[in-house]
């Protein structure tokens, strides 16, 4: 019965999705407070010039992120920057956790590779994660919601991690240098000051 109301609730977080697009989500985080860094190099606008897309990061404390997005609405989200081993990640979570009390309260993970003014982030691969999730079960649970309109199409589906924080951190460890686990990389340009 619980996992019954844990998939009519995701199901029921359409909002989110359309916040989201087609990443994996987690219903715990991915970092612990002993793996959070801060890094004042991260404050600033960022821009997509492919998108058009911006990022907005401000301090919230030393601890965290207060990220805006902007692409013709605008998304609120706090962000933990972490590491494992020796890759950087970015953890994002929606301000206040819900959005139009539709939404459970989920976090994505963002692989993060930083240069003076470039901001490279890759999203996990939803359809590679999910064909590794079923080609090594047991590791990770998970709830995964097909699309109502393209139940066959993996990727415009909805998959939720619902392990914990630990072995979430093992599942990083062990796909980190899988380039195929993640999205194509995305650029970020640092805009100057105004």
């Amino acid at each position: 019965m619980k996992r019954l109301n844990l998939i009519l609730a995701i199901a029921l977080s359409v909002t989110f999705i359309l916040i989201a697009g087609c990443f994996p989500l987690s219903l715990n985080p991915f970092y612990t407070e002993k793996d959070v860094i801060f890094n004042p190099d991260f404050l600033g606008v960022w821009n997509n010039n492919r998108t058009g897309q911006t990022w907005e990061f401000t301090s919230v404390n030393r601890n965290n992120y207060y990220v805006e997005g902007a692409s013709g609405g605008s998304d609120h989200f706090i962000a933990h920057l972490f590491k494992i081993q020796d890759t950087l990640y970015l953890d994002v979570y929606p301000e206040g956790g819900f959005a139009n009390n539709l939404m459970i309260p989920t976090h994505m993970i963002v692989r993060v590779k930083k240069t003076e003014s470039t901001l490279v982030t890759s999203y996990l691969n939803t359809r590679w994660l999910l064909q590794y999730l079923k080609d090594n079960p047991g590791g990770i649970s998970y709830a995964f919601v097909p699309d109502e309109n393209e139940p066959d199409d993996i990727s415009l589906g909805l998959l939720v991690l619902t392990s914990s924080t630990g072995d979430l951190q093992r599942l990083l460890i062990e796909i980190q240098n899988t380039e195929e686990a993640f999205y194509e990389p995305e650029k970020l340009n640092l805009e100057p000051e105004k």
